[in-house]
């Protein structure tokens, strides 16, 4: 194996692209020859994943070699790459945010375990790809927003997804800081110093994919009990689930401001923002399309929520 290949400490350029242009002809050959189907999966999909498996297979053999740490990390790096866009073309829907979570967390732990930044990155750079996916396509907010006969049509993605960030949370937690000066990976100083910044950010906010997810799974599983109570219109069913839901926001805002004390800052701060926003809702939102009972109610609830949090 040439030198410039196995670098402990550098890979050349011209190194790099020997390695990543031949997963750039799979996707484009496979994209111009291949259609139809695989055992019922997408036929360009299935090339991906295979190819990301070869190149995950020599990450490995690298990896274990004393001099292939740059050279196994860069393999892995085109492995993820080819990996999340051939589980797009052939699973696609709330499964593919499923997936990409899951994604997330074995690099998480893999991160944990090698202590390697940049597979810390991809772990974030997939978990926010499922989340956007999830939220975007799969079950977009505007359902809390618009009467729909099955808000929670895809709420198991979204509790399974949140269920999976919170085993990204629990690696992420314990990830080793990189020490100022650190040259792991070798990066220019103005480069290392964002990404420290990036990396530490990103662990003191791992627990809130996990908690915005599930908040919002419930919200969602709330209109759709309403929507099946038969009592009243559609619209009118639709007001009081997402008047239900919006004081359940306020009430565990309130309950994470008594639980933890003050020098517990964060699950404070998220508490005061939960509460600021059902009063941004409710103001907002309910005052201008709800009936004065729906609306007055959540604010009768929302106002003794704001009282107790003044008491203490």
């Amino acid at each position: 194996m040439p030198k410039r290949l196995e670098d402990p400490e550098t890979l050349d350029p011209f190194a790099s692209v020997l390695i990543t242009w031949p997963a750039a002809l799979v996707g484009w050959s496979g994209y111009r020859l291949l259609g139809g189907d695989v055992l019922g999966l997408d036929s360009l999909g299935v090339l991906l994943v295979l190819t990301a498996v070869a190149y995950a297979g020599l990450a490995a053999a690298f990896f274990a070699r004393e001099r292939g740490r740059q050279l196994s990390i860069l393999l892995a790096a085109v492995a993820f790459a080819l990996g999340a866009i051939g589980t797009a073309q052939f699973l696609g829907g709330a499964t593919l945010a499923v997936v990409w979570a899951l994604e997330a967390v074995v690099l998480a732990w893999l991160a944990l375990h090698v202590d390697e930044p940049r597979l810390q990155l991809a772990a974030i750079a997939y978990l926010v790809l499922a989340i956007v996916h999830a939220l975007a396509f799969e079950a977009p907010p505007r359902l809390l927003y618009e009467p729909t006969r099955n808000p929670a049509s895809k709420v198991w993605a979204i509790a399974a997804t949140s269920l999976i960030a919170l085993g990204f949370c629990l690696a992420a937690r314990r990830w080793a800081p990189i020490a100022a000066g650190e040259r792991r990976p070798p990066l220019l100083p103005q480069a290392e110093g964002l990404l420290r910044e990036t990396l530490s950010a990103a662990r003191r906010a791992s627990p809130l994919p996990a908690a915005v997810l599930a908040v919002y799974a419930v919200s969602l599983a709330v209109l759709q009990i309403a929507y099946s109570s038969r009592s009243g219109s559609f619209v009118g069913r639709f007001e009081w689930g997402h008047a239900l839901a919006s004081t359940i926001w306020a009430y565990l805002g309130l309950a994470l401001v008594l639980a933890f004390p003050a020098p517990r800052w964060w699950p404070r701060l998220a508490g005061m923002l939960l509460l600021v926003l059902a009063l941004v809702d409710l103001v907002a939102f309910q005052l201008t399309q709800f009936r004065g009972g729906i609306w007055a109610t959540s604010a009768f609830l929302l106002a003794l929520a704001y009282c107790a949090v003044g008491v203490v």
